[in-house]
């Protein structure tokens, strides 16, 4: 039953990225990937969130199991960060790649300790 909520929450986080993807490549163009950058700090966020949020009891519940591996899962996009940093690499766009995984990484891990932190005070 738990593979269930997981395809729920893969589907629907994979929307979410294609809208998110969308409109900031079409707000700031395309010659870096700032949609898949502004997806990745997202996913993050709300990877910290849920995790500081739920108790741990619940780790393993139907809400959990949607919302950590189905949405997050479908929203944060490291495949395509990969993908994106090799093709900057085949322009020699070296720049461009190491500003993307500094940038993708730090904040992240930024983002992602801001969100547990901010979950972990709201409920407890």
């Amino acid at each position: 039953m738990l593979i269930l909520y997981v395809a729920l929450g893969s589907a629907l986080g994979g929307v979410v990225r294609y809208l998110i993807i969308s409109e900031v490549s079409r707000v700031f163009g395309d010659a870096f990937p700032w949609g898949t950058l502004a997806v990745n700090i997202t996913g993050s966020f709300f990877l910290g969130l849920i995790m500081g949020v739920i108790p741990a009891q619940f780790l393993i519940s139907p809400a959990h199991t949607f919302a950590v591996f189905g949405f997050c899962g479908g929203l944060t996009t490291f495949s395509n960060f990969s993908l994106q940093n090799l093709i900057l690499a085949s322009r020699r766009r070296w720049q461009a790649v190491a500003w993307n995984i500094i940038g993708s990484v730090s904040l992240c891990m930024i983002f992602t300790l801001a969100g547990y932190l901010i979950g972990e005070e709201s409920l407890f």
